[in-house]
């Protein structure tokens, strides 16, 4: 499967317009995947324009992009590094999904010129997280990737929340099912030694005497 049909997994997707010759790109959002964000990247009236030379900000030093970077932070960070002829065409993109792109990816949505100055400046600068992990609905069987730095439940917590589109004070405890069944509430020290790349299902359960609460329950 190329680059025509599917980015870095379930979560993207590219398309032609043949009548605009622009390329439109989609993100399928967590948890909604009946409903995909159309974007197109320019419109004939508004031509790209050219390629700038390659380098950073003249201002200084390029600042790294974190995997843990929101939405809006992305695109400020491709602004101040001088790419915010593509902040549209990354609108909906985080840090995270930014970095997955390949340089092939980003020199078709590019251009040569630009797609190549972007995967230098990713890729030179990128951090790696510290623990991936990959969760899907209960319901559901299309897992999403988180990626965490700081290895707390705050943080997990937040990522989980974005994932549902909900605020983390939405969510109540984290637990992790054990043996029978048991639920075992996750800690920051459990977050530190669960081990890379591993699988969970999550199922949400109503807190008591909080209607508008929820636990998560990794299985």
């Amino acid at each position: 499967m190329g680059v025509h049909d599917y980015l870095a997994g379930p979560m993207f997707r590219l398309n032609h317009d043949r009548r605009s010759s622009d390329w439109v790109y989609q993100v399928v959002q967590p948890f909604s995947l009946l409903h995909i964000a159309e974007k197109s990247l320019q419109s004939p009236t508004n031509p790209v324009p050219a390629p700038t030379e390659d380098g950073g900000d003249k201002g200084g030093t390029m600042e790294p992009l974190a995997p843990g970077a929101s939405i809006q932070e992305t695109q400020a960070w491709l602004t101040h590094n001088r790419f915010g002829n593509y902040v549209r065409t990354f609108s909906n993109f985080a840090g995270a999904d930014l970095l997955r792109l390949t340089r092939e990816d980003l020199v078709q949505i590019c251009g040569p010129a630009d797609g190549i100055r972007l995967f230098n400046a990713l890729q030179a600068r990128a951090i790696r997280p510290r623990l991936t992990m990959y969760v899907c609905l209960e319901s559901q069987h299309v897992y999403h990737a988180i990626f965490l730095e700081n290895l707390c439940v705050d943080e997990l917590k937040l990522k989980i929340a974005q994932l549902f589109n909900a605020s983390p004070s939405q969510l109540a405890d984290l637990y992790r099912q054990g043996p029978t069944g048991i639920h075992v509430i996750i800690t920051d020290q459990m977050v530190q030694n669960l081990s890379d790349e591993t699988c969970f299902a999550l199922s949400m359960v109503k807190a008591e005497n909080d209607e508008n609460r929820y636990h998560i329950v990794f299985k």
